[in-house]
Formats: structure tokens, C-alpha cells, sequence
């Protein structure tokens, strides 16, 4: 999950950091999860913002793979000297507001998460009270606000943050792994990867509000990518008589098919893998999110609901709730 000191975030004093331009404070590991784990702890929702809040969760708590997007000098330059004032503000309040704040206290009110939605919202307007898809608003992040580079290129030429996963409808009703999915709808779209997706590889599943292609989908903690590679070795080693051979990444189950996935890259043996480290998981109008808590395939797991519960009934303060030892696999 990137690099982090022996001794992190181990307890609050021990986390402070100095007050120079521009740092950020190392994520959690996890020797964090007494402190992470429980109830008012993580992001605090509010006004429709779980899709926010489990996407921040997702990319920021335990991973420092995205922090480099929360550096001036990783922003391109934009024609507009006024988007590129407010893409400033963005970041600042990301990286001073929102993570900073989050990785030193373990938990983050409402109304740092509603300062940057307000500050975005002249990009997209449902950002201050309306529900996105947690896909829809990294785009608007990483594109609109930050104007990154693509993560990801397809030997079609195309180039995108994300990849959607299209299946064949025969292949639907079974229960694939992500590994088997990514092949295959690469193998559909007779795509390639141009270069391992750099910083990060994520993975939407196709669905609408009433439809998913798959009920229930294995993850692959490790996924190999070699052979998906443009100047690979041939697609034989997956694919014959136009058949799917069957992965022999992940054997155990995962509760939703409706999700948005994330890897890292590794490589062994000279093998490109990419491991699994956080997933998004939506039911209806509600967005959760599983995160690995260290580099270990072994790692616990933990779930972030950042609308847990209310305090009372009828009260507008919600209470976020972490847990750990979360088995996102049977």
C-alpha cells in the first residue's frame, strides 16, 4: 500500500506533524486499527455525501499511492487562470482539511467534507446536496479540478481514469472472479493495455439502478496483468478456442456485485500483478467501502460506513462507524 514509517500514526501526539507548506501525514497501518475501528470514528456523513466520503475513505486512509495528486507541482497547467486558482483551493482544503486532519485524529466532521464539496460544486452543482456515482465524482476530481493525466491506456488509443467492465450477457449468472471479468472484457472490446495503469488500476462494474451483471463476484487480491499488456506475452495464455480458461486468482466470495474496485501495482519473478487494496460497494442509495490496512495479502479488512446511524431518531447528526477483521471473501 505505498511506504510508511515503522511507527505511523500509533497514537494522536505521536502524529503531529510540522506545520510545512505542503506535507502530509503518513496513512494508517495497521498497528492503527485499535484507533481506527469503532463508532464516531472516519469520515462523519451528511447530506447525501456517502458516495464522498467512502471514495475519500477508499483513496486516503490506509494507501498513500494518491497522495502525490495532493501536490501543487502534480496538477497540469489549465488555459483558465481562474479554474486553475479554484483546482488550488481544492487541493489545499483535500490536503489540509480533509486528509491531514483524517490520517492525525481518526475521524473527520461533516463540515470539512461540505467545505469541499461547496469549493468543487462550481465544477458540479449536485456536489453540495445531491448523490453522485462515486466513479462520477472522481472524474470530476481528477479531470475537471485537478486535470491529471489518464491512469489508464488501451492499445484502441483511448485513454481514461477508470476501465468499465463489459461482459458477454452468456458469461452473466455465474460468479467470476475480478481477474476472469477484467480478461474477459478486454478479450469483448479486443483491447490491450498500452502500459501498466499508473498510479493506480479502477474497475467499475457495469449496472443501473435496477440491474447488475453479476449478483456476486470473487476478488482477486492479486491480480496478473502480464499477459493483458500490449507487448506481453500473447493473449494464448488466457483465452482458446475463443473460450476462457479459468483463473486460478481468488476462490472466495465478495457480498456485492454493484462496486467500484482498486489496485496498486507489484511485480514478481517479472510477472505484472496488481494488488487489491479498497473497494466500493453501493446498495441503493447507500455507498460503503472495504480497505486493505496494510501491504500484506493477509491484512485485515476494514468497513467504513460513514452513515452508520443517527444519534437519535429524527436527528441530523450522523455517527460514522469503522470495523475491522471484515472477511470481504467467504
Amino acid at each position: 500500500m505505498g511506504i510508511r514509517g515503522s511507527k505511523g500514526c500509533a497514537n494522536r501526539a505521536s502524529n503531529q506533524h510540522s506545520s510545512t507548506a505542503n506535507s502530509i501525514i503518513k496513512p494508517w497501518t495497521e498497528q492503527n486499527l485499535g484507533q481506527v475501528c469503532g463508532h464516531e470514528k472516519g469520515i462523519q456523513g451528511w447530506r447525501n455525501s456517502g458516495y464522498l466520503d467512502a471514495t475519500l475513505f477508499c483513496i486516503f486512509s490506509f494507501s498513500n499511492v494518491l497522495d502525490r495528486i495532493l501536490l501543487p507541482g502534480y496538477r497540469k497547467a489549465d488555459n483558465s487562470r481562474n479554474e486553475t486558482l479554484i483546482s488550488g483551493h481544492v487541493q489545499t482544503i483535500l490536503r489540509d482539511e480533509i486528509v491531514n486532519p483524517l490520517r492525525k485524529d481518526f475521524f473527520l466532521p461533516a463540515g470539512k467534507v461540505m467545505k469541499l464539496r461547496k469549493e468543487m460544486a462550481v465544477f458540479d452543482a449536485k456536489l453540495t446536496s445531491e448523490e453522485m456515482d462515486p466513479l462520477e465524482f472522481m472524474y470530476v476530481l481528477f479531470s475537471e479540478v485537478l486535470n491529471l493525466e489518464e491512469f489508464l491506456s488501451l492499445s484502441s488509443g483511448q485513454s481514461d481514469y477508470f476501465h468499465q467492465i463489459l461482459v458477454a450477457r452468456e458469461g452473466r449468472g455465474r460468479t467470476p472472479t475480478i481477474q476472469q471479468i477484467f480478461e474477459e472484457s478486454l478479450i469483448v472490446q479486443e483491447l490491450k493495455l498500452k502500459g501498466v495503469p499508473k498510479p493506480v488500476l479502477i474497475l467499475q462494474m457495469s449496472r443501473t439502478n435496477s440491474w447488475k451483471s453479476f449478483e456476486y463476484i470473487i476478488p482477486s487480491l492479486r491480480m496478473d496483468i502480464t499477459h493483458l499488456l500490449e507487448e506481453g506475452p500473447s493473449s494464448e495464455k488466457f483465452q482458446k478456442d475463443g473460450k476462457l480458461k479459468q483463473s486460478t486468482f481468488g476462490n472466495t466470495l465478495l457480498g456485492s456485485g454493484e462496486k467500484s474496485t482498486v489496485f496498486r501495482k507489484t511485480e514478481s519473478n517479472r510477472r505484472v500483478t496488481m494488488e487489491l487494496f479498497a473497494v466500493i460497494c453501493i446498495d441503493g442509495h447507500h455507498v460503503t467501502s472495504f480497505v486493505k490496512s496494510g501491504p500484506s495479502l493477509q491484512a485485515p479488512w476494514v468497513y467504513f460506513d460513514s452513515m452508520g446511524q443517527t444519534a437519535t431518531p429524527g436527528s441530523d447528526h450522523i455517527i460514522p462507524k469503522t470495523r475491522n477483521n471484515c472477511r470481504i471473501w467467504g
